[in-house]
């Protein structure tokens, strides 16, 4: 993150490059964060004023964007997860362009999922045969069997994720017939009349709410957001016994 030359260098390979944010502050990252950006550019050689300009230009968030992955990383081996601060990732995504990963040495995977839920695109662990062989980055390491369930539990948390749009899935398209609640018939038998013709006409009365219950179940007439006057509709219209659907009739 401080060593501005390897940055410059780095963006101007025309390689994507991924520096982290570990050991730093968010000021030194914005600050950082100028170096590439200006590299990109083809500018001839940066200073602080001109690395600062790029990087609040438009032109340089874009280039940010298309060219850098910032990596947020706890320097720890292994990393206490108490110290991890996952949600400075949420802050990099609002102060920068830059895609986001995170560069995870806690234990197990548990971090490095999180992670990805809170949009990092990039994940760095490190691998080793043996945890418990000699060497100061193998406590922080991840086993095969460790690996493979990452891998596998990132991809299961990306199809999770989906769209962000609200719709019902297809399971919920089947389940819902069933599942919904819908009005019947609280008693053995009413009879239901035009309201505007008198509370008693042939001994039949106008309903009130106790007169219908919300069950599950298909076939019945759902109450949507059970708005009094379709109550009051649907006793205009229709007929029920107990435990059989209301009338098939539109509010």
């Amino acid at each position: 993150m401080t060593n501005a030359p390897l940055l410059l260098v780095g963006a101007r390979s025309g390689a994507k490059i991924m520096p982290s944010a570990g050991m730093g502050t968010l000021a030194e990252v914005e600050e950082a964060l100028g170096v590439p950006a200006h590299g990109m550019t083809g500018s001839a050689t940066p200073n602080r004023a001109t690395c600062t300009a790029v990087q609040q230009d438009p032109a340089g968030w874009d280039l940010l964007r298309q060219g850098v992955t910032l990596l947020h990383r706890m320097t720890e081996y292994p990393a206490p997860v108490h110290d991890k601060n996952l949600r400075f990732l949420e802050t990099l995504r609002r102060v920068s362009t830059a895609e986001v990963g995170s560069s995870d040495h806690a234990p197990g995977n548990a971090v490095s999922f999180a992670a990805v839920a809170l949009g990092a695109k990039v994940i760095e662990k490190h691998f080793a045969l043996d945890r418990s062989l000699p060497g100061a980055d193998h406590a922080a390491s991840l086993e095969p069997m460790e690996l493979t369930a990452l891998v596998a539990g990132i991809r299961a948390i990306g199809l999770a994720m989906n769209s962000g749009i609200k719709l019902p899935g297809k399971a919920e398209l089947v389940n819902r017939i069933v599942a919904r609640k819908s009005l019947i018939a609280a008693r053995l038998r009413i009879v239901l009349v035009d309201h505007t013709a008198g509370p008693d006409v042939n001994g039949a009365r106008i309903l009130a709410e106790a007169d219908f219950l919300a069950k599950s179940g298909p076939h019945f007439f759902n109450i949507g957001a059970a708005d009094p006057k379709l109550r009051r509709s649907l006793a205009d219209r229709a007929m029920a016994v107990e435990g059989k659907p209301v009338a098939q009739v539109a509010p």
